[in-house]
Protein backbone atom coordinates (compact mmCIF):
# COMPACT_ATOMS: atom_id res chain seq x y z
CA UNK A 1 0.00 0.00 0.00
CA UNK A 2 1.26 3.48 -0.91
CA UNK A 3 0.35 6.29 1.51
CA UNK A 4 1.15 9.98 1.35
CA UNK A 5 -0.09 13.09 3.16
CA UNK A 6 -1.37 14.45 -0.18
CA UNK A 7 -3.99 13.01 -2.51
CA UNK A 8 -3.10 10.90 -5.55
CA UNK A 9 -4.16 12.79 -8.67
CA UNK A 10 -3.57 10.19 -11.36
CA UNK A 11 -2.28 6.64 -11.73
CA UNK A 12 -1.33 4.65 -14.79
CA UNK A 13 0.14 1.18 -15.48
CA UNK A 14 3.03 0.71 -17.90
CA UNK A 15 1.68 -0.68 -21.20
CA UNK A 16 3.88 -3.80 -21.06
CA UNK A 17 5.46 -4.12 -17.61
CA UNK A 18 4.05 -4.40 -14.10
CA UNK A 19 4.98 -0.83 -13.18
CA UNK A 20 2.47 1.61 -11.71
CA UNK A 21 3.09 5.36 -11.78
CA UNK A 22 1.24 7.61 -9.31
CA UNK A 23 1.19 11.42 -9.36
CA UNK A 24 0.45 13.43 -6.23
CA UNK A 25 -0.90 16.85 -5.29
CA UNK A 26 2.47 18.23 -4.21
CA UNK A 27 4.24 17.32 -7.45
CA UNK A 28 5.72 14.01 -6.29
CA UNK A 29 5.75 11.08 -8.69
CA UNK A 30 6.10 7.52 -7.41
CA UNK A 31 6.70 4.25 -9.22
CA UNK A 32 5.73 0.83 -7.95
CA UNK A 33 7.39 -2.18 -9.58
CA UNK A 34 5.08 -5.09 -8.88
CA UNK A 35 7.69 -7.68 -9.84
CA UNK A 36 10.40 -6.48 -7.45
CA UNK A 37 7.93 -4.95 -4.92
CA UNK A 38 10.03 -1.77 -5.01
CA UNK A 39 8.69 1.77 -4.50
CA UNK A 40 10.63 4.78 -5.77
CA UNK A 41 9.80 8.47 -5.29
CA UNK A 42 10.74 11.38 -7.53
CA UNK A 43 10.53 14.81 -5.95
CA UNK A 44 11.34 18.08 -7.70
CA UNK A 45 10.30 17.12 -11.22
CA UNK A 46 7.14 19.21 -10.74
CA UNK A 47 6.62 21.91 -8.11
CA UNK A 48 2.81 21.75 -8.25
CA UNK A 49 0.08 19.14 -8.59
CA UNK A 50 0.68 16.70 -11.44
CA UNK A 51 -2.63 16.56 -13.29
CA UNK A 52 -1.81 14.45 -16.36
CA UNK A 53 0.34 11.44 -17.10
CA UNK A 54 0.70 9.19 -20.14
CA UNK A 55 3.05 6.46 -21.40
CA UNK A 56 4.09 6.24 -25.06
CA UNK A 57 2.46 3.26 -26.76
CA UNK A 58 5.63 1.16 -26.50
CA UNK A 59 6.35 2.26 -22.90
CA UNK A 60 9.71 3.90 -23.59
CA UNK A 61 8.64 7.45 -22.68
CA UNK A 62 6.53 8.98 -19.94
CA UNK A 63 5.02 12.45 -20.18
CA UNK A 64 3.61 14.37 -17.22
CA UNK A 65 1.86 17.72 -16.95
CA UNK A 66 1.07 19.87 -13.96
CA UNK A 67 -1.58 22.45 -13.10
CA UNK A 68 0.61 25.40 -14.15
CA UNK A 69 0.94 23.87 -17.64
CA UNK A 70 4.53 22.62 -17.33
CA UNK A 71 5.17 19.42 -19.25
CA UNK A 72 8.03 16.98 -18.54
CA UNK A 73 9.13 14.07 -20.72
Amino acid sequence: MIQRASQPMNMIWHPKKKILIACWEGGEITTWNDNSKRLESFIGIHQTTVSSICWSSNGTRLITGDIVLKIKI
